[in-house]
């Protein structure tokens, strides 16, 4: 009889704060501070993984995965693209909207849509709308693939239009792997994507693809061929600048690329210290500085880290711990646009796929300091 009453006192506190209205599933993290945006049996769902985030102009964070219907593999039979948004920075997390079905993209493969990745694009007349990249079916192979393509939301995330097929010549679309990360758009109005050739595809390798004409049309970059795997894009300085340092999964260390102001890519480099188990990671501009989340050691999926760079990726910081525990992809965002960092990332206490989990950072902290320093 008491706990059904702490119980109902507790729902009725939930209900004032206006989060039961909004079908909020509150759920700890598995690292201090954390709280689980997806987990497993969410939904029915037996796994979510592959995160990004984005916030927008009107400050609702939206929280993007897989969800993978009936297991983790990453070419289950059954995956949705999804979302939940969050007005508040992260305290609460509205319900899960399904994005895009997964459907069969050619005889014999599976309905396995994957890497969501987001940008708000801002228009002429001063309207915004979320533009988001998918591929329609993940690990492509030259015999074997889907398409990439792009689907909008006009009202912040809460509905989505039909998907359509993307076209940036001179790559042809084969449903080559986006991202996972997120998009870019520059002060000039331009959109800014990254992304890899399908596998066997010759020419091949890691490339930028952008649009000046606000996502109607888009034009491929050269492509890097020494390289073919997960990116993540960056502004190198600002928005107004408009040059793209990219960063690379390469097996035990991290590659860099900057792009110049014509979408042409420099040199490759491996900064010392950026390391990684041969996994994603997330790297955005925050005020000038680049920050870098990453599993932070080359043996296996875990040590979720956050580095800094201060000069535009030519050197790194030792970076600071946010789990020592399995994880692994990430997504970066910022929050107030000086000091406050979001991260999204696979975390858990057995597993890096029992979470997708929230936590604030604090971008101020540039070095190691314990266990969880960067958490606000």
């Amino acid at each position: 009889m008491r706990s059904a009453i702490i119980k109902a006192a507790f729902l009725v506190a939930l209900n004032c704060a206006g989060l039961l209205a909004q079908g909020v599933e509150l759920k700890k993290g598995p690292c201090h501070g954390c709280t689980a945006v997806y987990y497993n049996g969410l939904n029915g769902s037996k796994c979510f993984r592959i995160p990004t985030v984005i916030k927008t102009h009107l400050g609702t964070l939206l929280a993007f995965a897989e969800n993978r219907v009936s297991n983790c593999g990453d070419d289950g039979a059954a995956h949705n693209l999804v979302v939940r948004r969050s007005s508040n920075l992260g305290q609460s997390w509205g319900p899960l909207i399904t994005v895009k079905k997964g459907k069969v993209p050619c005889r014999g493969c599976p309905a396995a849509i994957s890497n969501p990745n987001p940008v708000e694009v801002k228009f002429p007349d001063g309207s915004h709308k979320i533009l988001l990249h998918f591929d329609t079916m993940n690990n492509p192979t030259k015999t074997k693939h889907g398409l990439d393509m792009q689907i909008w939301s006009a009202d912040d995330g809460a509905t989505w239009s039909e998907a359509s097929v993307l076209s940036f010549p001179p790559v042809v679309d084969m449903g080559g792997m986006i991202g996972p990360s997120v998009g870019l758009q520059g002060a000039s109005g331009a959109i800014y994507f990254s992304a890899r050739q399908v596998g066997g595809v010759k020419p091949g390798g890691n490339f930028m693809y952008s649009s000046k004409d606000y996502g109607k049309t888009w034009m491929a970059s050269p492509f890097i061929p020494s390289l073919s795997s997960e990116t993540s894009i960056a502004w190198l300085h600002n928005s107004t600048d408009e040059q793209i340092i990219m960063s690379i999964r390469t097996g035990h260390e991290r590659a860099q690329v900057i792009f110049d102001h014509n979408g042409k890519p420099g040199i490759v480099t491996h900064p010392a210290g950026l390391i990684d188990p041969n996994c994603q990671g997330s790297l955005i501009n925050q005020a000038g500085a680049l920050f870098l989340s990453n599993a932070n050691t080359t043996v296996s999926r875990s040590h979720m880290t956050v580095k800094t760079s201060t000069d535009q990726g030519a050197t790194w910081s030792q970076g600071v711990s946010v789990w020592k525990g399995p994880s692994a992809y990430s997504q970066l965002v910022g929050l107030d646009g000086s000091s406050k960092l979001g991260l999204l990332f696979e975390a858990g206490k057995k597993s890096p796929y029992e979470t997708i989990s929230w936590v604030v950072l604090d971008a101020k902290t540039t070095s190691i300091d314990g266990d969880e320093a960067l958490i606000v």
